[in-house]
């Protein structure tokens, strides 16, 4: 209990800045802890005191100020050092720096010193990822951390001030950026850089890759694709390297060093084998933990390790309870921002799960046939034999599968909106594969290779075909896989779902009664279940339509919802998903999929298309892709236009049915919900926009797209006009889309206004009409996302669209 008050302490001081209430709450708690653990009244007190240190550290620790000399939205040249193992994204990498200085555009510029972390996305993908160490030279714009202010982004801000990155950044590979090697580096850092490209030479495709991940924890040369299958299929955690390789290495080292001792008489009989081998196992996971770069999931693991290994060597037993927190405390002392880092939580879930509800499970999956007195006699052939071996095993690797799936599914839905139930599946199979062939002749060649180059090579390529085959069987369960996503939006339905699994926990055990297992079942079945509850009642019984724009930059995304007659559920329609035409950062899987979950919308109905622009058209092939709507509405002049065969592609695979609008356009009625979509005529691509008219209850709102002047007129011919409560503006507020006929035929009471920081728009002629008719205009670029609430009462803007 002392660990978990001195764990809430910590988070508290984190999290203070977050939200003040949380935190009063969770430091409550942790005096709650302290004072309710058994220990003396002194040792309380002064754990107590403790307590005051603990918060003021969590608290210091993420609230140091930033950098004041930060060039932000300036070009300019930076150098620093690759500060950890970069990701691969899709058509680039993201990976963080540390800056050491910067210098102006000009390539004869002084360099000044400037220290801090950004996040470097860059724009290409390197034949060879930078190693943690390397040296890098750029050139780009910083820009502040916080990122787009969305719906569903609201842990932005938090995620990197805990991870300490100060700026982002963007850069071109190659031309933009330059990477060198160090001229000094760390042994640790040596020995993986080296051991890292004697993987990659044996073997050079994807198997090499995992190959890395497993051994090293190096996922740079992973695909985003094959990341894509291990994540559908729950696999991922085999790519981290965690209890279970150190697991490995600890039995590996701790059987050959018994062995060893015991064969030398001399040793033998001046120290016990078994405990000579514990001691020599302590600074081998030292190193190993080194060598793969110290991630979050390893030094917990190497602290739960050693704690264990230490109560052998004192002849104590270590409750599992007392080693996990005790990891977590500790690594909460070394960094208190860890206390908050997904891994770290899905990592202790998965603990949970294997230490307190697979005993159940197995209780439940795994009780056999009791054999009588005779039959226990009976010799057995060879065949049962091994029947019961091969039984025996596989039914132990699904139960133990199966609890951390189940532990860790309702913080996956929480953090990564779906988690997936093909993980019972997939582990049983890929867990063997990976822990009884792989992982063992990864290790093996990683440690033979300064002695035998040529051992460890040959133990890699058995290592390869082994994960050749479990990439074979992920690739067939992949298409497979369906995942799970409501109700984990918030975190209460996560206490409903653990409280439940708690409650199965204790059915098991004789001890609790039956009045305790029916309370905390049906505690956990009201937090499971309520929050999403109230939520879909709200949704029924509020007749009013809300229309939010995202901020994404100069790319444009809308989200309605809107009313329908009845007991039937809302409308929700997305047009355009936004998109950066030069960069690797998809908006549609990182800020519109998030804003639709966060609103409440597990599957649009409608995803429309304006016209093919990339900084419209290039998120919605995500959207399409794991929102699977219904119907996707494009214009039918860009008609086989090359731009929108990605979409096409995610729209077959999703089985949406696409529709092509085109001349007459296209209307439609749904229980009081009234659509037309027009398409606009006129010599330039933005004029052949199709823009979409929602109307309800005596209420509008009007998606125009990019028209402008002449598709502007071609819209008024076709009859479009009125009063509008809300309406997106043409072109994003450009000059060239003033009409100042279509202005004073379409009323419109607030125009949203799509526009980045630092950006010339809207017009200062956009601006000035705009006024001129006595409207109102807000611009996604100051004020973040915007909401808007229309019909029946009179539309307004909503403060804080997040």
């Amino acid at each position: 209990m002392l660990q978990t008050g001195g764990i809430l302490a910590l988070a508290s001081g984190v999290y203070w800045s977050q939200s003040v209430f949380y935190a009063s709450l969770m430091a409550f708690l942790a005096l709650c802890a302290v004072l309710g653990a058994a220990a003396p009244s002194r040792h309380k007190i002064l754990a107590s005191l403790s307590l005051l240190l603990l918060f003021a550290a969590g608290f210091l620790s993420l609230n140091r100020p930033p950098p004041s000399t930060l060039p932000f939205y300036e070009e300019k040249r930076f150098y620093g050092t690759v500060a950890k193992d970069p990701r691969a994204v899709t058509g680039g990498v993201s990976v963080e720096i540390d800056l050491r200085g910067f210098a102006g555009p000009e390539p004869s510029g002084e360099w000044s010193p400037l220290s801090g972390r950004i996040l470097l996305n860059l724009r290409g993908e390197p034949a060879k990822p930078p190693s943690p160490g390397e040296a890098v030279f750029f050139r780009s714009a910083l820009k502040p951390p916080e990122g787009f202010r969305n719906p569903g982004s609201e842990w932005r801000p938090f995620y990197f001030r805990r991870a300490g990155i100060v700026a982002r950044a963007s850069a071109g590979y190659p031309g933009e950026v330059f990477f060198a090697s160090p001229k000094e580096e760390g042994a640790a850092l040596g020995a993986r850089r080296v051991l890292g490209d004697a993987i990659g030479e044996t073997l050079p495709g994807e198997e090499g890759a995992v190959l890395r991940a497993l051994t090293l924890g190096d996922w740079s040369r992973v695909s985003p694709g094959v990341l894509a299958e291990f994540r559908k299929c729950g696999t991922t955690h085999l790519l981290s390297v965690s209890g279970f390789h150190l697991g490995i290495v600890a039995l590996g080292a701790m059987a050959l060093a018994t062995f060893l001792w015991s064969r030398t008489f001399a040793l033998a009989l001046r120290f016990p084998a078994p405990l000579a081998a514990k001691l020599l196992v302590f600074p081998l996971l030292i190193a190993y933990t080194l060598l793969t770069g110290s991630q979050v999931a390893t030094l917990r693991s190497l602290v739960m390790v050693l704690i264990v290994l230490a109560g052998n060597l004192i002849c104590r037993r270590v409750s599992p309870f007392v080693s996990i927190a005790s990891a977590v405390l500790f690594l909460g002392l070394c960094d208190p921002s860890i206390l908050f880092d997904p891994g770290l939580h899905l990592s202790v879930a998965a603990l949970a799960g294997l230490f307190w509800l697979a005993p159940a499970l197995r209780e439940v999956l795994g009780r056999e046939k009791e054999e009588d007195g005779v039959e226990k006699l009976l010799p057995k052939s060879r065949a049962r034999k091994l029947w019961d071996f091969v039984y025996g095993k596989g039914r132990d690797i699904f139960i133990l599968s199966a609890s951390a799936t189940l532990a860790t599914m309702p913080l996956s839905a929480y953090y990564f909106g779906g988690a997936s139930w093909m993980g019972l599946l997939a582990n049983p199979a890929g867990v063997p594969i990976a822990g009884a062939l792989a992982l063992p002749l990864g290790i093996l060649g990683a440690f033979v290779f300064p002695l035998w180059e040529g051992g460890a090579r040959l133990a890699w390529e058995g290592a390869g075909a082994s994960i050749s085959l479990l990439l074979w069987i992920q690739g067939r369960l992949a298409p497979l896989a369906s995942e799970i996503t409501g109700p984990f939006t918030t975190f209460l339905p996560v206490a409903g779902a653990w409280l439940l699994l708690f409650s199965f926990v204790l059915f098991r055990k004789e001890r609790s009664s039956a009045r305790k297992r029916l309370a905390v079942a049906g505690l956990g079945a009201l937090l499971l279940a309520g929050p999403p509850l109230a939520k879909a009642l709200e949704e029924r019984f509020d007749q009013s339509g809300h229309i939010w724009m995202i901020e994404a930059g100069h790319g444009e995304s809308v989200i309605l919802r809107l009313p329908r007659k009845g007991f039937r559920p809302p409308l929700w329609i997305v047009a355009d998903g936004g998109g950066f035409p030069a960069s690797t950062f998809d908006v549609g899987e990182n800020i519109v999929l998030p804003a639709l979950r966060t609103l409440g919308c597990e599957r649009p109905e409608i995803v429309m298309s304006t016209h093919p622009h990339p900084d419209h058209v290039l998120g919605l092939t995500a959207v399409i892709r794991e929102g699977k709507p219904k119907y996707l509405w494009l214009p039918a002049s860009f008609y086989g236009d090359f731009r929108y065969q990605p979409a096409l592609a995610a729209a077959k695979e999703a089985n949406t049915e696409v529709v092509w609008i085109g001349p007459g356009g296209y209307d439609r009625e749904d229980a009081g919900v009234s659509l037309a979509v027009y398409p606009a005529k006129g010599p330039e691509e933005n004029d052949r926009s199709i823009a979409l008219v929602a109307r309800f209850g005596g209420a509008a709102v009007l998606i125009p797209g990019d028209v402008e002047k002449e598709g502007q007129n071609s819209l008024l011919e076709q009859g479009l006009s009125g009063h509008f409560a809300f309406a997106a503006a043409p072109h994003h507020g450009s000059a060239n889309a003033v009409n100042e006929r279509f202005f004073s035929n379409v009323e419109v009471d607030f125009y949203l206004v799509a526009a980045g920081k630092g950006e010339s728009l809207p017009s200062k002629k956009f601006c000035e009409t705009v006024d001129k008719l006595g409207r109102a205009y807000l611009i996604t670029g100051k004020e973040g996302a915007l909401h808007g609430v229309f019909g029946p009462s009179p539309p307004r803007i909503v403060e804080g669209a997040r």
